[in-house]
């Protein structure tokens, strides 16, 4: 078929005019390039662990290039490592337990010293503190060589809060843009370590050795005789899900969610346990807020204040009968996430947890066939989809409504290939992803590989102010504006002869005047 051709259908059903768009370049073109995954990500190192992968965390330490310092890695056994970007292992800290690491979470403390919280498939949360020194001027090591060195501080066991049925009724009858409010129990001053569980069966109780105080009541969430059910989270078969760090009120948080919808408030590294609170349905990804713990649920948000105990949840609309199963909230917009849903589908949404009106809704929707298992991760512009196959990249600065773009996609064995390693045919994912907002993204193999890799993906980033001053919006009205008043100045001061403000004659003056005509007078 050649360009304008007409084509008459072989059953006399009428004719075909075929695009001339379409075949202007059939003859000539054979095929168009694609963008690979070689093209801007570009790879750091590659390490092989004892174990399977089963999640990671990028650490807070800013090294050189807007790399992260150290990345984190939880394996099958319960280990936690920790590596710098060029695969060298830097921490391998033993958790004293056998249990699957299933969340990691970091949180800066200090300038050389942080908290990672592991939290585990038996319920059980590991804080870990980690501290930083520096070498110089010596003679053996690099001047700038950063030691860690690796401390358990604290270990716990997730709490559970069963609340009322007519609780549960209440938060399903709710439905989407409907606010809930209620109180969470005020757990305070709960002993770490063994004790905890020993106490479980009082949870319910003030303990206040640690500088507690008296337990919120609830009229919604506890009942006469104060249904708060506690249980170790171990005999449960409750696992963690989500761990995060907070800041609020010039007082440091970490929040611990569990699969049975629980949320745990820790302070003081995890020595305390601070509160307790009960989400509507399992919580899948904390959202950080400078006001109260956020987090995104599987069909909803909710929004604690860690100080007044008061808990606000309301559910998501244009769900459209799925649910939330993996989620990260974007690096650039705090409000916007970008989750995996029950149906494959890729999920963009929008939060609102620091306004009196709180408010959850998806914007848009990708069918992409995903296993609901898998991760996303995002950086600035961006976000990666990792799957049972293969890992893909969206853009996500499209206007409106507009899905995430696919940019580029690159199925595991070929990302193995690139380094010489082979995977199996039988091997199967989900992979692990994860980033920050820097241009660090760590990969994880389903057979134990961890590939990093540098970002040089195209980011808009506005010209430095100090290029070309007279050039700039911001200076130019601002030159405009002091000339209008300077010439309103101007004119103000010369109008009826001047004046203490002015503008007229003086007062003074006229009857200064009046008095020496009366006189001559």
């Amino acid at each position: 078929v050649h360009y304008g051709q007409t084509v008459r259908g072989s059953g006399g059903g009428g004719e075909l005019m075929t695009s001339s768009a379409r075949n202007l370049y059939t003859d000539t073109m054979v095929s168009k390039r694609r963008e690979s995954w070689s093209d801007h990500l570009q790879l750091i190192s590659a390490v092989k662990i004892g174990g399977e992968v089963t999640a990671l965390a990028i650490m807070p330490q800013r090294g050189e290039n807007e790399l992260a310092r150290y990345f984190a890695a939880g394996d099958h056994t319960g280990r936690v490592y920790i590596f710098r970007p060029d695969g060298d292992l830097v921490l391998e800290c033993d958790s004293a337990t056998n249990s699957s690491v299933t969340a990691l979470g970091v949180m800066l403390m200090r300038r050389n010293e942080s908290i990672v919280v592991s939290g585990h498939a038996n319920g059980d949360v590991i804080f870990h503190q980690i501290s930083e020194s520096v070498h110089q001027e010596d003679a053996v090591v690099n001047d700038d060589l950063h030691v860690l060195s690796v401390e358990i501080v604290a270990r716990q066991s997730m709490v559970r809060v069963s609340p009322l049925p007519g609780v549960q009724a209440r938060a399903r009858n709710g439905g989407a843009g409907t606010i809930k409010r209620s109180r969470g129990s005020g757990v305070r001053g709960a002993r770490t370590g063994a004790d905890t569980s020993a106490d479980a069966g009082r949870a319910g109780e003030s303990a206040d050795e640690a500088g507690g105080g008296s337990s919120g009541e609830s009229d919604e969430a506890m009942s006469p005789e104060g249904n708060l059910v506690a249980t170790e989270a171990g005999n449960t078969g409750v696992r963690i899900t989500a761990v995060e760090g907070y800041r609020i009120q010039q007082q440091r948080f970490i929040a611990v969610a569990d699969s049975a919808g629980g949320v745990a408030v820790y302070k003081n590294n995890g020595h305390v346990l601070h509160a307790v609170f009960r989400a509507t349905s399992p919580v899948v990804a904390f959202k950080q807020s400078t006001h109260s713990v956020a987090w995104l649920t599987e069909d909803g948000v909710g929004a604690a204040d860690p100080n007044t105990r008061e808990l606000r949840t309301v559910g998501c609309q244009q769900l459209n009968g799925t649910s939330v199963v993996h989620a990260r909230f974007d690096m650039s917009v705090s409000s916007k996430f970008f989750a995996v849903s029950q149906d494959g589908e890729l999920l963009t949404g929008f939060v609102n947890v620091d306004n009196a009106k709180l408010g959850c809704a998806i914007r848009n929707r990708r069918s992409l066939g995903l296993n609901p298992g898998s991760t996303v991760a995002t950086i600035k512009g961006y976000v990666f989809v990792a799957g049972d196959y293969d890992v893909g990249v969206l853009n996500t600065t499209a206007a409106g409504r507009k899905p995430p773009k696919e940019v580029l996609t690159a199925p595991l064995q070929h990302l193995a290939a690139m380094f010489g390693h082979h995977l199996r045919e039988d091997t199967r994912g989900p992979a692990l992803v994860v980033s920050n907002r820097g241009r660090l993204v760590v990969v994880a193999f389903p057979d134990g590989l961890l590939a990093s890799y540098e970002s040089d993906l195209p980011v808009w980033k506005p010209e430095p102010m100090n290029t070309k001053l007279w050039s700039q919006p911001l200076f130019v009205v601002a030159v405009v504006l002091i000339a209008v008043w300077q010439f309103n100045r101007q004119k103000s001061s010369h109008a009826g002869g001047g004046g203490p403000r002015g503008g007229g004659f003086d007062p003074a003056m006229l009857a200064s005047f009046a008095k020496d005509g009366g006189m001559a007078g």
